[in-house]
């Protein structure tokens, strides 16, 4: 199997770009317009006990790893693309609004990054909470107070220099805007469900900011394995729930509805994903 011997544990990408476009050739397969990815039609999903993908999509990762790790390697790279796009300097500034799994991990990123200042922002206290433990230097609770009046205070009056929305709540691209400094950047992760970005025009043009939108993610695999690899960031606390598959209505309803201290919820199978014969 082109290198990799069945039994290899690997981390999966589970998206499967065409490899020909003019986006792939360039290395922008993330943008591929024929892109299949697991669990969008055409393409099942991953809950199931085998999934067929090829080599391309899979990440030899050390057998030390736990298979939660296996897991958010995957959330883990849509954050550090995030954070690549942030283009975040050495003792940078930054606000990251939305704490869930992918929060989570770009608070962990802006902190490798040489940000000195993480300002976290959720609406769920146990979230805050984790991400002041992962190196958020301040936690926000929108439910208690201003946002970004908080965050201008933190920063004395300036603002961020990159301020990350992780949330894809209607409201939180806008105090993105309003959070970042003059001349800083804005990256926009989050899905919202009625696919609409609104945001104030006056004060994003006066500003002159950069505005980022992610797109999964592109070319971060091998360096979120790294960074485990190297205890520079640390994925297995993100992972407060297992579930087998016979569960899996529940492990959603506790997602959903945020309880019981959850960040990030897994089905597992008794086994961690490996690579299975050369069948495939």
């Amino acid at each position: 199997m082109q290198g990799l011997e069945p039994g290899t544990k690997v981390a999966v990408d589970p998206g499967i770009p065409c490899g020909v476009c003019e986006y792939c050739v360039q290395g922008n397969y993330n943008v591929c317009p024929d892109m299949l990815f697991a669990g969008m039609p055409p393409m099942d999903g991953g809950l199931c006990k085998q999934i067929v993908l090829p080599p391309s999509c899979l990440f030899p990762m050390p057998e030390d790893f736990t298979h939660g790790e296996g897991v958010l390697i995957e959330t883990m790279a849509v954050g550090l693309h995030a954070v690549d796009l942030a283009h975040l300097r050495a003792g940078g500034t930054a606000a990251i609004f939305g704490c869930g799994p992918i929060g989570q991990t770009v608070v962990q990123c802006l902190q490798v990054a040489g940000a000195q200042q993480i300002i976290a922002i959720d609406p769920v206290q146990h979230r805050l909470e984790v991400a002041t433990q992962f190196g958020a230097t301040a936690g926000i609770n929108p439910a208690d107070e201003n946002p970004v009046e908080a965050i201008m205070d933190l920063t004395g009056g300036r603002g961020v220099d990159v301020a990350l929305e992780a949330a894809g709540e209607p409201e939180v691209p806008g105090w993105c805007v309003e959070a970042a400094r003059p001349g800083g950047r804005v990256v926009l992760i989050g899905i919202p469900a009625d696919d609409n970005i609104v945001f104030k025009a006056g004060p994003a043009r006066r500003k002159g900011l950069t505005i980022a939108l992610t797109r999964r993610s592109r070319h971060t695999y091998p360096r979120c394995i790294e960074l485990i690899e190297n205890a520079a960031v640390d994925l297995q606390p993100l992972v407060t729930h297992e579930f087998t598959l016979d569960h899996i209505t529940s492990a959603i309803e506790l997602v959903e509805k945020r309880s019981d201290g959850v960040i990030k919820a897994i089905i597992t199978f008794g086994e961690s994903t490996k690579v299975q014969t050369d069948s495939q």
